[in-house]
Parts: C-alpha cells; sequence; structure tokens
C-alpha cells in the first residue's frame, strides 16, 4: 500500500466540506487504501471490515449513507462489474505504476449506479453469481451416538469385594488383604490411579495362584514367590518410614502412637531383611 498526503487544498474543497464530518472521514481514509488509479471494492462489509476496523459503532447503513454523500457530491462514483460493486475516487491525479486490479468505470461491462436506491440495493451486498446447474442438497448430517462420560472410580467396601471374590472363587480372607494392600498403596496400579477394581481383583487371583508352588503342594509358597512378596513387603515398610521421619523436625518429639509404629516397622523390616539375606 503506498504512501500518500492529503493535499492542502483539501480543507477548501467545497465538494468535500458539503460532506458532514463521517463522510469527510471515510473520503481520507479511501484516500489510503485506492491503488494507483484510485479505485477500490466498494462492498459495504468490506468498507467496514478495513476502514473501519476498530469502529464498532459504524454501522453498513453509516457507510452507506456516507458513500452516498460522496456519490452526490461529485467525490466519488459508485459502480458494478459482474455484479460486484466498486468505487473510483474523481479527479484522481496520481502517476500509475502498476495495472489496477479493478475494472475502470467506463469498462464496456460496468454499469454505474445512478440512483439513491440502486445505490444502497448494490452496496449492501453483492448478488450472488449465477449457477449453470442446481446447487446439490446440502448433506444431512448423521446423528452421532452421545459419548458417555467417564465414570469416577470409587473405593469398593469391604462386602463388595468379598461377593466378588464369592462369584471369581478367591477365598474370603483374600478380601481383606485386597483391601488392605490397595488401602495401604492409594488405590494405585503400578504408578497409575485405579480405574477397576473388579479387574485389579481378578489379576490379584492370578497371582495368588501363581504363588502356590506345584512341588511343595497346595496351600504351599514357593521360596521364588516368598521372596518377592517379602520384597514388595519391605519397599512399603521404607515408605512408610519415610513419611513418619518426614512429619517430624530435629527438636520435635515423638507422639507415643508414632513411636510405637515405628518400633514395629522397625522389628518388622528387621524381620524382612533377615529372611531376604540383606544385611542387617
Amino acid at each position: 500500500m503506498p504512501v500518500r498526503l492529503l493535499k492542502p487544498g483539501l480543507a477548501n474543497s467545497p465538494r468535500w466540506n458539503s460532506c458532514d464530518w463521517d463522510a469527510q472521514s471515510l473520503y481520507i481514509r479511501l484516500v489510503n487504501f485506492v491503488d494507483d488509479y484510485g479505485r477500490y471494492e466498494a462492498d459495504l462489509r468490506i468498507l467496514k471490515g478495513h476502514l473501519f476496523a476498530l469502529r464498532d459503532d459504524v454501522t453498513l447503513r453509516a457507510i452507506e449513507s456516507m458513500c452516498l454523500q460522496l456519490k452526490d457530491n461529485g467525490l466519488a462514483v459508485f459502480y458494478t462489474c459482474e455484479s460486484k460493486p466498486y468505487v473510483q475516487l474523481l479527479n484522481w491525479t496520481e502517476n500509475p505504476r502498476s495495472k489496477s486490479k479493478y475494472p475502470a468505470p467506463d469498462s464496456p461491462d460496468c454499469k454505474h449506479l445512478q440512483t439513491i436506491e440502486n445505490n444502497c440495493m448494490q452496496l449492501r451486498t453483492s448478488p450472488p453469481s449465477p449457477s449453470p446447474s442446481p446447487s446439490p442438497s446440502p448433506k444431512r448430517e448423521v446423528d452421532k451416538p452421545p459419548t458417555p462420560p467417564k465414570q469416577k472410580f470409587v473405593i469398593p467396601s469391604l462386602g463388595e469385594v468379598q461377593l466378588a471374590c464369592a462369584k471369581i472363587g478367591l477365598p474370603e480372607l483374600q478380601a481383606t488383604k485386597f483391601m488392605a494392600y490397595y488401602d495401604s498403596n492409594g488405590w494405585r496400579v503400578g504408578r497409575n490411579p485405579m480405574k477397576s477394581w473388579i479387574a485389579a481383583l481378578t489379576m490379584w487371583k492370578h497371582r495368588q495362584e501363581g504363588f502356590v508352588s506345584l512341588q511343595t503342594g497346595q496351600g504351599s509358597i514357593s521360596p521364588t514367590v516368598q521372596a518377592v512378596q517379602d520384597g514388595e513387603e519391605l519397599k512399603r515398610v521404607n515408605d512408610r518410614m519415610r513419611i513418619l521421619t518426614s512429619q517430624y523436625s530435629e527438636n520435635q518429639s515423638w507422639s507415643a502412637k508414632d513411636t510405637a509404629e515405628w518400633n514395629r516397622l522397625k522389628t518388622r523390616k528387621t524381620e524382612l531383611k533377615s529372611r531376604l539375606g540383606v544385611v542387617v
């Protein structure tokens, strides 16, 4: 877009001063947007978006009134070419540097807007171009089934776990162990929050079945499986001892309850390390 300066004589122009302030503002804004031939698009929506982008108070009807004032006072001519509206500022004297991308008002296909009624009608919106074939019917949207909401995990009760154990053939005692184990780790599977305790209970059953040693008889636990269990318990004991330690500062005395728990954990830790063959 070229840089243009307003001529000093504009302020004393009778035709320009015959317009109100709004129409004068439109003319000055057009000077900054027209090409080297003084031409520009005259669709009201384009003029609104380009010339008054930050003026929400300026309506299309107001811009239409401004355009009519420029036309009536001989400052611009409005015309259409192939059903698209354009504007040509009159008495434009700038030296063109390139070919205009807008049609000239005197082109054979252009029609001048002579009356106010035609001007208003053409400037409001450009009519659609004729189509050689009828437009296809719009595609009908296929109704998609609604996505079910994600269910929030709810910690089961001991009674629910006992009932589920009975259905899959687990002893009732395993329900208590299952609840105690996952209560201690915050109901997580690995590092991720549990999504289905039914699935976790099924895996629990598979692990329990794997713990039974076929060599030592039904109900006995093989040394390898026992070592795995002891290792997992030792990890939980260490985690709990770290939590207890972090709750007290160096100079703060321990409560009787925490002291008793610490002694139990320490004794259990010694037993587990001894069974695992770790140097105590």
